[in-house]
């Protein structure tokens, strides 16, 4: 198993902040080894569950067709070695599936959610601020497609706690002035009890979950990490999410050292209020056990090696 290319709680400290970082645009598409098992894992939830995993407004579909011709071009120049191209389709020979232009005239962003591992989401600029108008999210978190479209930043993000008071307003500047050739990034994280990358909303309890321990949570809990990248699209100016999910078993902390003591500071000082808006409330007494067993080993390991 890859050890996990991404771990934003390195650091052990917690901040509610956007955490934005200049993105090298060759680096604004990743794949990596479950490739194939994503491309496939979409194709089955398009099919099974359509409208929880894609939407689009009226009017959003020259953005969307912008969508598709900026991935292609990106495909093309970084990653040739996965499809194959014509002028009627795009092939991924090592899924074996084959998309033809005309099956998606209607909805390009459909099309250009299928090939790739990331999510897209369309936000467009409106009286009331950037709004949601298209979104291809096989791999949401715990959030409802449907009752987020046409919503605007604030809307979508009000469940966070403190975004309107911390976050709002950065945000909205950020949104206005995000350039073309300069897009960001920045990582979110959560701890989940379920490995599966569709995963339904929830209701946040207080109440400790006795399914998980300190002996089970390296195998009950799973390490979900987001890379997020934005960019400006150049023609129509919309702005485009791109979101790849990683998820690991919580186990393979044990593989790099430090990572438990970092997580473990970092809920420490996360606030009451976002420890249960990441539902880690009901987890949260096996997890910390669970870390600092694996802390303790390493300051074992560590006060050996130095007699």
């Amino acid at each position: 198993m890859q050890l996990p290319k991404y771990l934003p709680f390195a650091d052990g400290k917690w901040q509610l902040n956007m955490g934005v970082k200049p993105l090298d645009l060759a680096t604004l598409i990743e794949i990596d080894d479950k490739f194939e098992y994503e491309l496939l894992l979409k194709e089955k939830l398009l099919a099974d569950r359509y409208p929880d995993v894609f939407a689009a407004l009226p009017g959003s579909e020259p953005s969307q067709q912008e969508v598709l011709e900026v991935i292609i071009a990106h495909l093309q120049q970084y990653f040739p070695q996965y499809y194959q191209w014509s002028e009627e389709a795009i092939a991924c020979p090592r899924t074996g599936q084959v998309w033809k232009f005309a099956d998606f005239a209607h909805a390009p962003l459909d099309l250009a959610g299928r090939i790739l591992q990331e999510d897209l989401v369309i936000m467009e600029s409106s009286p009331d601020g950037y709004i949601l108008t298209a979104a291809s999210e096989c791999f949401r978190l715990r959030w409802n497609l449907q009752e987020k479209m046409g919503q605007p930043l604030a809307k979508i993000h009000s469940p966070v706690p403190g975004y309107d008071k911390k976050l709002q307003h950065p945000m909205d500047n950020l949104f206005a002035k995000i350039q073309v050739q300069h897009p960001i990034w920045r990582m979110n994280w959560s701890i989940v009890d379920d490995p599966v990358m569709l995963l339904e909303p929830s209701n946040s309890t207080l109440e400790l979950d006795p399914r998980i321990t300190t002996d089970n949570a390296g195998e009950t809990l799973w390490l979900r990490m987001e890379r997020q990248c934005l960019r400006r699209l150049p023609q129509t100016g919309a702005i485009i999410f791109f979101t790849h999910t990683y998820v690991d078993p919580l186990s393979i902390l044990r593989q790099i050292p430090g990572a438990a003591t970092a997580l473990i500071s970092t809920i420490e000082l996360m606030p009451k209020e976002m420890q249960n808006y990441k539902n880690l409330l009901p987890i949260r007494q096996a997890l910390l056990s669970y870390l600092e067993k694996i802390a303790e080993g390493e300051k074992n390991k560590v006060t050996s090696a130095s007699l």
